[in-house]
Parts: structure tokens; C-alpha cells; sequence
């Protein structure tokens, strides 16, 4: 599977993932792709298991950080979605709404973590996506992230 292309994420390797994203290392979060298309992808994540996941703090990794797992899943969207476009769109988180958590913290479950991201709406200066975060079938976090467009 390459960029551009659609369907399950059997192709999107670890590798990959780090060459799409701008993170590497233990702040590559996530872990594969189950599927993706034009409209949304499903990620899986393990890294908020780990004790030397980067964004722990005083040994606790809290619920909020949902929100970069959900920000990497829309980044690797994005450049799945753009394929062989030459240079892939610069893109600031913008605003965050309508934040749910309910949990303290990400690894309280112990179970590994399924990152959904739906693109709600799109144009040149930005983008809108709403996630939802679950571990063990229990939602942990859901909201709405808006990425403002560098232009160019």
C-alpha cells in the first residue's frame, strides 16, 4: 500500500509511519493503521503503555494527551489522503472543541488504544476533524480538532 492509495492498512507500516509523520522514535505514537479512506482512518496505538512514552509527566500519562494521538492520526490522514503530491500541506492545530474525557488517564484499561478520525469538512484555509479514543471498547476520549493551512 502506498500513499494515495485506500483500504485496509495491511501496507502502512511502522516504517511508514514514521516517514509520513513528522515524529520519530517513542514520539511516533502510533502504532499501525487498520483502515483508511477519503473520509476517515483507524489507527492503534500500544506507546501509552510504555513507561518512557514522552508524554508522561511524574509518571502519569493523563487523558488529555488523547488529543495528540488524535492529531498524529489526522497529520497521517493527510498525507496518506495526498498520495504523491509533491510538497503535503503544513498544518497548525488550530482549535480544539467539544472535548470529552472519561478517564483520568490513558493507560488505565491496559488495553491498547483504537484512534478513529472522521474529516467533517475541508477547504484551503483548514480543516475540521471530530475523533473518538477507545481502549477495551470503552471510549476515553471524543472531540472535534480544527488544523489551520499554512499558506503559502
Amino acid at each position: 500500500m502506498q500513499p494515495g492509495d485506500t483500504g485496509d492498512g495491511a501496507g502502512v507500516t511502522r516504517a511508514l509511519l514514521e516517514t509520513l509523520l513528522p515524529h520519530t522514535g517513542a514520539m511516533c505514537l502510533l502504532a499501525a493503521v487498520e483502515r483508511w479512506d477519503a473520509h476517515s482512518i483507524v489507527c492503534h496505538a500500544t506507546s501509552h503503555l510504555e513507561h518512557d512514552n514522552p508524554l508522561r509527566c511524574e509518571g502519569r500519562l493523563e487523558a488529555i494527551a488523547a488529543v495528540e494521538y488524535a492529531s498524529q492520526a489526522i497529520a497521517l490522514h493527510g498525507m496518506l489522503r495526498a498520495g504523491a503530491r509533491s510538497s503535503p500541506r503544513v498544518g497548525y492545530l488550530g482549535k480544539l472543541s467539544a472535548i470529552e474525557l472519561t478517564c483520568d488517564t490513558l493507560d488505565a484499561s491496559g488495553e491498547p488504544l483504537v484512534v478513529r478520525v472522521t474529516l467533517c469538512a475541508e477547504n484551503r484555509d483548514g480543516c475540521i476533524h471530530e475523533f473518538d479514543v477507545s481502549a477495551g471498547g470503552q471510549r476515553v476520549a471524543h472531540g472535534r480538532i480544527l488544523i489551520a493551512f499554512a499558506q503559502t
